[in-house]
């Protein structure tokens, strides 16, 4: 009896320790969301990549293109992209970007990222 305990409790200590670290695999992947406003339309992309499993910190590239509306006219197509580094927090299940201190909440499932208005959905 004492050895079935001890297998169910050793289990569930190992599926607890698992849980934190399966967390942290799914924040990487690539995150888009469609813009539309009166002004323009576009797409805008996030791809989070490890960049150190241990510390929780990860490399983020963030690539918007998008075309202005001008008197109902699509104008060309533009593009912006930015590098930055970000940390995971495991606790609030958050991502703090570092170069212009944005925060991202990432669901429970792992398959959106969360900034104001602006769902991602993962992709990848």
């Amino acid at each position: 009896m004492k050895s079935k305990l001890t297998i169910i409790l050793l289990f569930l200590f190992t599926a607890c320790g698992n849980s934190k670290n399966a967390k942290k695999a799914t924040v990487s992947g690539l995150y888009v969301t469609r813009l539309e406003t009166e002004y323009n339309t576009g797409m805008d992309t996030i791809v989070i990549t490890p960049l150190n499993n241990e510390a929780g910190t990860f490399n983020y590239v963030r690539r918007v293109g998008y075309r202005r509306i001008s008197n109902g006219v699509l104008g060309r197509v533009e593009h912006k992209t930015e590098a930055s580094t970000c940390v995971f927090n495991q606790e609030t299940a958050q991502l703090n970007e570092q170069r212009h201190g944005r925060i991202y909440s990432l669901s429970s499932d792992g398959n959106q990222l969360v900034f104001g208005n602006s769902i991602y959905k993962r992709i990848q």
